[in-house]
């Protein structure tokens, strides 16, 4: 089972497209998780990890309407990494 909750603020302002075809929703954007601990020697740490985030359908026209840069989100999904290599010499 591949499940995940992530729990973030939103990055960068959200992207709305319709794919081409049967016109689905898809919104793209980023969220940023942060996490804050206390060291072994008291001294406070945090780390921030970023996420691009991808939702379809109805939830996509939904997120589109109520969400903005800035604002948290907490979202339930499923990880999928994708690879590319860097083509530029």
């Amino acid at each position: 089972m591949n499940s995940v909750f992530l729990k973030g603020n939103i990055t960068r302002d959200l992207e709305l497209r319709y794919t081409t075809g049967k016109s689905v929703p898809v919104v793209e954007f980023g969220i940023a998780v942060n996490k804050t601990w206390t060291a072994e020697n008291g001294e406070k740490r945090e780390s921030v990890t970023f996420i691009d985030c991808r939702a379809w359908r109805g939830t996509a026209e939904a997120i589109a309407k109520w969400f903005h840069k800035g604002k948290p989100i907490l979202i339930e999904g499923e990880l999928a990494q994708e690879e590319w290599e860097d083509k530029a010499t």
